[in-house]
């Protein structure tokens, strides 16, 4: 064991001598599994940027040669609140890449046992759908595999399901308490929006034979949560394609709906579409995220404009062409009567009438 240690203590020597990019510290005495495993890790990274700088090879070119894969997003430094500092490449590999280069770290704190398709129930139909929260996270190991220490279950049911991932690759093995901080920045990143979750509520909806109740019981979504995102995806596909951006905030997505099911409900909404679309011309010009909400304060003024114009014109009765109106005053109520067929006109005269001289109304009537 001391020898290996001398081997590993002149390798970090010698390379530190030639770039200064971190220099690790040596444990005294034995060296435990913990300490054993984190040299390797240091040793396979700096192996692995020394045979990159000598080919003149980036890391993005490496992995696009060595594995075919494509970068969704340019290569990234981070540095950890501790220190740390790790070069990351994103991308999204397919089912068969999945398969052949990843593998699940010694490391990762997964038993197999929360690894059946069983116990993946909370996840495996949102990860077959394809919508991903966050990458899963993985580095290169001393065999060239991309080893996943963080999103072990995700990575199962997308096998299961045969579908791909977006996935973190970092240039070596992260540390336990680089991972939790990754974890907990992306929790506090935007997650899907709206319109998207109404594709996923909608699609387990159809999948499972499932109710809004349901939805609720089995995936512990909230009934708020459902509601809105339901509503605002399930509207009418024209309006929607008037958003250049879909990811509107919840008090945007509130004011569609409400103007949606009002606009809908007074069967005007052919008419409010022409009249939002002469009334957004030019506002290509802003940022997608602004157009979209002007868009949304447009359509919602259109709704509150209708409803003012047929709050006090719509029949409280309809029957054909027929209609009845009614306004009230203080001194009472004025009823209109509209499209009543000639034949009808005398019955509907000596209904009014019988009303008025009713003995228990105590009304006089007086004919002209």
């Amino acid at each position: 064991m001391n020898k290996r240690k001398h081997a590993i203590q002149a390798t970090l020597a010698k390379r530190h001598n030639t770039k200064s990019l971190f220099t690790p510290s040596m444990p005294s005495g034995d060296i435990d599994h913990i300490s054993e495993a984190k040299i390797d890790s240091e040793l396979n990274y700096l192996k692995l940027t020394d045979s990159l700088s000598k080919a003149g090879i980036s890391f993005a070119n490496f992995l696009k040669e060595k594995s075919g894969i494509l970068l969704s997003k340019p290569i990234r430094t981070i540095t950890t609140p501790s220190g740390e500092i790790y070069t990351v490449a994103t991308s999204h590999l397919t089912y068969k890449q999945l398969k052949e280069l990843c593998v699940i770290d010694n490391d990762n704190v997964r038993d197999e046992s929360e690894l059946t398709e069983n116990a993946l129930v909370d996840i495996i139909d949102e990860i077959g759908m394809g919508f991903q929260l966050m990458p899963i996270i993985a580095y290169i190991d001393a065999n060239h595999k991309k080893s996943v220490m963080e999103g072990s279950r995700r990575m199962t049911a997308a096998l299961i399901r045969k579908v791909g991932l977006d996935v973190d690759i970092f240039d070596r093995k992260p540390s336990e308490e680089t991972i939790r901080w990754v974890v907990e920045t992306s929790n506090k990143k935007k997650g899907f929006s709206y319109f998207e979750k109404g594709k996923l509520y909608s699609k387990l909806m159809e999948t499972h034979a499932w109710t809004q109740a349901d939805l609720k019981r089995e995936r512990r979504y909230t009934q708020q949560d459902i509601s809105l995102s339901l509503s605002f995806f399930s509207a009418p596909a024209q309006l929607l394609r008037l958003l250049p951006s879909k990811a509107v905030p919840q008090s945007y997505v509130l004011k569609f709906n409400t103007a949606t099911k009002r606009i809908l409900e007074k069967e005007v909404f052919d008419e409010a579409l022409h009249e939002l679309k002469e009334q957004i011309l030019g506002l290509e010009v802003l940022p997608i995220d602004i157009q979209a909400k002007k868009i949304v304060d447009i359509w919602h003024e259109r709704a509150q404009k209708i409803n003012k114009r047929t709050k006090s014109s719509d029949p409280i009765f309809k029957y054909g062409e027929s209609k009845v109106f009614i306004k009230r005053t203080r001194k009472g109520s004025n009823i209109s009567l509209q499209h009543i067929p000639k034949a009808l006109e005398q019955d509907m005269l000596s209904a009014i009438e019988n009303v008025f001289t009713s003995p228990k109304n105590g009304f006089n009537i007086y004919k002209c």
